[in-house]
């Protein structure tokens, strides 16, 4: 190919890229760019606001009890559920409120240290537990390590039930765990010194009515000293509790609480007669 006939075809080629495109064209090329936009881009945009959504609810519920009590409201909420990270506060308050359990049902709430009962929320706890006590139902608090905050914070709480109605403190206990009575060189049975440990960090809370009938369970699989949130938390409404464990298929939610009923029903006892002897 001669130099002149290579010019003349790279005259054409620039003649032919720099010739304006029609409209048709124009207008087939951006309605192809937008159907790809949208083809491509609709699901990928649809995804991101399912996931939008859903950690926005799970922050509500984290947080918000209305949210709480809107769940607890919906079909399902007959459904064991797990909450990754709560407060008993904000989450099980509401909870139990709207599992309806009648006047003269028990509450018996486990703790630590007793954080929710000094953290940011404990008023929004304390209102509860007087509500509960002034409905008619029992209310009873286990502490394994008692801070001395959440001691007095109890005793002030105990004061004000007291005065409003003085009959309805006897539905309010608090039982401590700590310390041998300097009189009784016994020491602390192995199975409490176990049970002591486990509930270092794992907190179960128990409901029953006053026939036994209905009963659910909040169970905290782990709330470190010193924190007012936990992580890993399981509520079983009264309907679940006989469902079965999802890790335990051979064994029923309702088995789980008969355990743990038992073995806070010792604890308890045993509680009760260190501070008699104290």
């Amino acid at each position: 190919m001669t130099k002149e006939h290579a010019a003349l075809l790279l005259s054409a080629i620039a003649v032919v890229l720099a010739t304006p495109a029609s409209a048709e064209a124009s207008s087939s090329a951006a309605g192809f760019f937008w159907s790809a936009v949208v083809v491509l881009g609709g699901p990928a945009l649809g995804g991101l606001a399912v996931c939008g959504a859903m950690i926005g609810w799970r922050w509500m519920t984290s947080r918000a009890p209305w949210a709480v009590r809107l769940m607890a409201s919906w079909r399902w909420s007959s459904r064991a559920k797990v909450f990754a990270r709560a407060d008993i506060a904000s989450i099980l308050v509401p909870l139990i409120d709207c599992a309806g359990f009648p006047p003269g049902s028990t509450i018996q709430m486990v703790g630590s240290d007793g954080g929710y009962l000094t953290g940011t929320k404990k008023r929004r706890l304390t209102d509860a537990i007087r509500k509960w006590v002034r409905e008619g139902h029992r209310f009873r608090y286990i502490l394994v390590a008692p801070s001395e905050k959440a001691v007095a914070e109890l005793e002030r709480l105990r004061e004000q039930i007291s005065r409003e109605d003085e009959a309805s403190s006897e539905r309010f206990e608090v039982l401590q765990l700590g310390g041998k009575p300097a009189a009784s060189p016994t020491k602390t049975p192995a199975d409490i010194e176990l049970l002591e440990k486990v509930l270092c960090t794992s907190h179960p809370t128990l409901i029953w009515s006053e026939d036994g009938v209905d009963k659910a369970m909040w169970i905290e699989g782990n709330h470190p000293r010193g924190e007012d949130v936990s992580y890993n938390n399981q509520w079983v409404p009264p309907p679940a509790m006989g469902e079965a464990v999802a890790d335990f298929p051979n064994q029923t939610w309702s088995d789980v609480f008969a355990t743990w009923e038992g073995k806070l029903a010792h604890l308890s006892e045993y509680m009760r007669e260190q501070a008699a002897a104290q």
